[in-house]
């Protein structure tokens, strides 16, 4: 908590605003005169720092990328907005387009920092590991997973400039969204709601790193546009499970094949179109048992479905019971769902 804080810290010098801890979670409120928005941070890990920003600033802001005394490794992720990393040795910026990462090594007084656009909305997630005091509290012993993580850290300083510019990442996308999506008021479990989640994002960027140093492809022929179009598409169907969603639709909707669309549900969610919209009407109606009033058939309905019994069987299949057992049993802490 006190690292966490002391992050915000160094961040509140650039931008000004109030530092509360809420669930569990540091967060730094953009004071009005600079913009609106907020900036949450924890570390984890004991060499671990996770920092996301959901702002609209009124000017162009430039984040320094160093802690003193320390050299840090820093998987950085842009999911809104104009972005830009900003090297010593290089004389122009690195754009960093929207859905993409990018790894950098950050030595001491290096002067590494990204620069963040003003007058949009600034949606940015960066995950940084101090190396050394990893080294330190492992003293060379890099056996198993701790050395594999010591490699990569040691393959992205062996690189030109010291940093990876990786392909599009809609999955880590997905992820960051999810770090201000959740209903947890208790400290613990909004704190490791949140480490979780950066966790996954941190996984996926590490995925794609090993998966890009020896391909100069990405993983889908999808452009940056299709693919956010593709994620405007899956939170729409989030948003309205209700509604009678089909390929043709969604097509009209966004405005791809259905090809394409069917590639870039498969990239970033790994289902097909009817696939996805299934499950989400699955985890919806499972919210719905468990938390309201509503009786099953009132439930099939809210959700876009017709059918009880074709509903009953596929909830069975996801939740290994049916909706009325596990509406008798969702309130029995020894229950776990499948």
């Amino acid at each position: 908590m006190k690292r966490a804080k002391k992050q915000l810290l160094q961040i509140q010098k650039i931008l000004d605003g109030d530092i509360v801890r809420k669930q569990g979670v540091y967060t730094l409120q953009v004071d009005p005169l600079q913009g609106r928005g907020f900036v949450k941070c924890i570390s984890f890990n004991s060499c671990m720092n996770a920092v996301v920003f959901d702002v609209s600033l009124k000017d162009d802001t430039v984040f320094p990328l160093v802690k003193p005394k320390s050299d840090m490794v820093y998987f950085l992720y842009c999911l809104h907005g104009s972005c830009a990393l900003l090297l010593k040795d290089l004389e122009q910026p690195i754009d960093i387009e929207e859905l993409q990462s990018v790894i950098v090594y950050s030595r001491q007084q290096s002067g590494t920092a990204f620069r963040a656009g003003k007058n949009s909305r600034f949606v940015f997630s960066f995950i940084g590991i101090n190396r050394l005091r990893y080294q330190s509290i492992f003293k060379g012993d890099f056996r198993g997973l701790d050395g594999r993580l010591n490699q990569l850290m040691d393959l992205v300083l062996e690189r030109e400039n010291l940093h990876y510019l990786g392909h599009y990442n809609l999955k880590a996308g997905e992820y960051v969204k999810a770090l201000d999506n959740h209903n947890y008021n208790h400290e613990v479990s909004s704190y490791f709601y949140f480490e979780g989640y950066c966790n996954l994002i941190l996984s996926h960027q590490i995925e794609q790193f090993y998966k890009g140093l020896n391909s100069n492809n990405n993983t889908t022929s999808l452009t940056h546009d299709e693919l956010q179009r593709v994620q405007d598409v899956s939170d729409y169907i989030k948003n309205y499970p209700e509604v009678q969603h089909s390929v043709k639709t969604l097509c009209t909707k966004s405005g791809l094949s259905p090809n394409k669309l069917q590639e870039g549900f498969k990239f970033m969610h790994a289902r097909t179109v009817s696939d996805f919209v299934r499950n989400v009407r699955l985890e919806k109606a499972e919210a719905l048992i468990k938390n309201t009033d509503l009786n099953i058939s009132e439930v099939v309905y809210s959700v876009g479905l017709t059918s009880r019994s074709y509903f009953c069987k596929i909830f069975k299949n996801k939740y290994d019971c049916s909706p009325k057992e596990y509406k008798t049993r969702a309130g029995n802490t020894a229950f776990v769902p499948k």
